[in-house]
């Protein structure tokens, strides 16, 4: 008895490996143009979405029944844009913001130098020692935090073209 074979027709024409090998030239035009759409809608949103600027700095809380007033150093290079009535958040070191939330407050007056790399800000608490929470901060002489003053808003788009 003899094997059957299976004889398969061996194409080797140089034409029939080039179709066969070769990427069709729609697939590519349309993969360039979902990747340019893709890309140009990721342009328009970080031009439109809007991100808080703010100055970090170091927030020392001298507890006063009488006024819910405290002094935050921020860094003298950064100092420019803060204006009186700017919104402030303090994160206080030893009551931790996932608890307690925030201390919320607002810039009075202008920076004053301390030296010539810090500048002292004066801010007023709104709620005293009550943070964004609910929950209020139990009195003790002095509270130390990191302290955010928003200086205002821009878009994610000017901060790359920025840096």
């Amino acid at each position: 008895m003899s094997k059957p074979t299976n004889h398969l027709p061996r194409s080797s024409s140089s034409e029939v490996q080039e179709i066969i090998g070769k990427m069709p030239s729609w697939i590519i035009r349309w993969g360039i143009i979902i990747i340019s759409v893709l890309l140009l809608g990721l342009l328009c949103a970080a031009y439109f979405f809007r991100y808080p600027d703010s100055i970090d700095g170091h927030a020392q809380l001298h507890i006063n029944p009488t006024n819910s007033i405290t002094v935050v150093q921020i860094p003298a290079k950064g100092s420019v844009p803060v204006k009186d009535g700017q919104q402030v958040f303090i994160r206080l070191y030893a009551y931790p913001e996932n608890e307690f939330g925030l201390l919320e407050g607002r810039v009075t007056g202008i920076p004053t130098a301390l030296n010539d790399s810090v500048m002292a800000v004066t801010v007023y608490l709104n709620n005293g020692l009550q943070t964004t929470t609910g929950k209020r901060i139990q009195s003790a002489s002095v509270l130390n935090g990191k302290a955010s003053i928003i200086t205002g808003e821009t878009s994610f788009f000017s901060r790359l073209v920025r840096r």
